[in-house]
């Protein structure tokens, strides 16, 4: 009796420590990031509205005790203000921060830290225009604070919303995509009877058939060639115009591409997988799969 009276407690704190473990664990589950798009442009608008909405039927911080000709002019002010707090957030700090909100490695975390912003920068332009203007009497910087407070709860929940919507989303596709695969035979160029793909570059050369390329990322001035030969994998770098290598992948219409810079064979296309952040294309002789770029995701469909 004593015994499990005195091990209670350790094992509420391993539970407590368990569950804030995995909770750590969720919050790097890979998401997509859904900045710098059209999405995050009319989200922005329906934040415009929701302030609009508030402060004409609740008035709060003083609005309703506001008596001003010009209080729907001066609301509707306040409502954009909060929309260019929104862009912000979405738009200037994904430009001038390029390498945090890179979607190769967004994570559930800046997910959340993204919302955090989105309501700072919401409320910090709508509560000091608003006092600016002398629309309200928003008691600064408390009120932000506490907005930003309530709105990184909200975020957190919302984070993990969207892994889990998105992740079911993008499996359910990869597993369509991979069932499509299996039965899928790629288009070949029909006007060679000997087909030979050739890259000369200022440093070596490549002419191989064209099934023996796996992939290609292309480089303005170089591009890397993962090819098979008699003696195995072989992963090449040549000096070549990027121009000079897409002209010669467009000869053989077997070449996908999954990204801006990346090429693969279809032939060695041989499953699809999903997660948050979207799909993965595995190819043969690549250990690890390569990302499908979000704007390329469509050309799935016209395999």
């Amino acid at each position: 009796m004593i015994k499990s009276i005195l091990s209670f407690p350790v094992q509420v704190i391993n539970k407590i420590t368990g569950a804030f473990s995995n909770i750590i664990k969720a919050t790097k589950k890979p998401l997509r990031a859904d900045v710098l798009s059209i999405n995050s442009l009319v989200i922005g608008f329906l934040v415009a509205s929701a302030v609009f909405v508030l402060f004409t039927f609740l008035g709060p911080y003083g609005i309703n005790q506001n008596s001003a000709s010009n209080k729907t002019l001066l609301v509707a002010l306040a409502s954009l203000s909060g929309l260019v707090g929104y862009l912000v957030a979405d738009f200037l700090l994904p430009v001038v921060f390029k390498k945090f909100f890179d979607n190769s490695h967004w994570t559930v975390m800046r997910q959340f830290f993204l919302y955090v912003l989105r309501f700072f920068f919401v409320g910090l332009f709508v509560m000091v225009f608003s006092n600016q203007v002398g629309l309200s009497k928003f008691d600064l910087p408390l009120v932000l604070l506490q907005f930003t407070a309530i709105g990184a709860v909200i975020g957190f929940i919302l984070a993990f919303i969207q892994e889990s919507v998105l992740s079911k989303k993008f499996v359910s596709k990869a597993e369509d995509y991979s069932s499509f695969l299996k039965n899928y035979t790629p288009a070949e160029s029909q006007k060679m009877i000997f087909p030979v793909i050739g890259f000369s570059g200022s440093n070596d050369k490549i002419n191989i058939v064209p099934n023996q390329l796996i992939s290609i990322k292309i480089n303005k001035y170089d591009s890397q060639f993962v090819y098979q030969n008699f003696f195995g994998l072989v992963d090449k770098k040549l000096d070549i115009q990027a121009e000079e290598v897409e002209k010669e992948l467009g000869k053989h219409p077997q070449f996908f591409k999954v990204s801006s810079s990346e090429y693969v064979n279809a032939h060695a296309m041989y499953k699809v997988s999903g997660d948050a952040s979207g799909l993965q294309i595995h190819v043969a002789k690549r250990e690890e799969a390569i990302r499908l770029d979000k704007k390329f995701e469509k050309a799935l469909n016209n395999l």
